[in-house]
């Protein structure tokens, strides 16, 4: 790991739709892989893991003595941790219109939102990836399951080695094209939950036999050790747009 931060996902379609989605998530694999490689490390570094030992040190840099193997990392990831998150962000109103009842009343709802998710307890957790990682991701999706004095909205706070965004190299802005998180069962398959700015999609790679497959499927299909293929709900309208 070099230090540089990690890699920005872009894509150059000018749209994502139903045939691109899975080339597009598919190009993205090996940066998001580098990136959740680079973020695993630094998450390790910050609860103990120390990989510049005495002797190798003194090989790449002959002029460092540690005598003392001690990594201090947490302790500045948890003050800055505490000093930049330790207060969940409310939401005010600003300037004075014919609407200001209104408005304030809708700012009132959505801060209770807020709080009914667990603002405080996310604020820590996007803090938790932000100050150790320098990025973190949230899933804002409808409350499907609302009752009165819920929040109508749910919110998740993603592991940045679980999920990324991809940007667009087509338009000049660089704007967010779809956002992506995912999970591995035992058996090594993936599974993908994809936005886009109108659509979710649900994204499946079963592991293969590459030995096996070879004999009976293109190689296109099977090149990099997975059968890609959408789910039965996947292309559904995103109802958050």
């Amino acid at each position: 790991m070099l230090g540089f931060g990690r890699d920005i996902i872009t894509t150059p379609y000018d749209k994502v739709t139903r045939d691109n989605v899975i080339p597009i998530i598919q190009a993205a694999m090996p940066i998001f892989q580098q990136n959740a490689a680079d973020s695993d490390f630094l998450m390790k570094f910050d609860a103990g893991g120390q990989p510049l030992i005495r002797a190798n040190a003194k090989k790449v840099m002959p002029w460092i003595d540690c005598q003392v193997v001690d990594n201090v990392a947490h302790e500045i990831t948890d003050f800055w941790q505490g000093f930049m998150f330790g207060n969940p962000i409310t939401l005010v109103q600003r300037g004075d219109s014919e609407q200001s009842d209104e408005k304030a009343d809708g700012l009132r709802k959505l801060n209770n939102s807020y709080i009914a998710t667990g603002s405080a307890r996310d604020q820590q957790r996007i803090g938790n990836y932000i100050t150790k990682c320098g990025h973190c991701y949230t899933l804002t999706e409808i409350n499907s399951e609302w009752e009165q004095g819920e929040s109508v909205f749910t919110r998740d706070v993603l592991d940045p080695r679980c999920a990324f965004v991809v940007r667009s190299s087509y338009y000049s802005d660089g704007r967010q094209m779809l956002g992506v998180s995912l999970s591995r069962d035992n058996d090594g398959n993936l599974r993908f939950t994809a936005y886009s700015k109108d659509t979710r999609y649900e994204i499946t790679a079963t592991k293969v036999d590459i030995k096996k497959a070879a004999k009976k499927a293109k190689f296109d299909e099977w090149k990099d050790g997975f059968t890609w293929e959408h789910a039965d709900r996947s292309d559904e309208k995103n109802p958050m747009n």
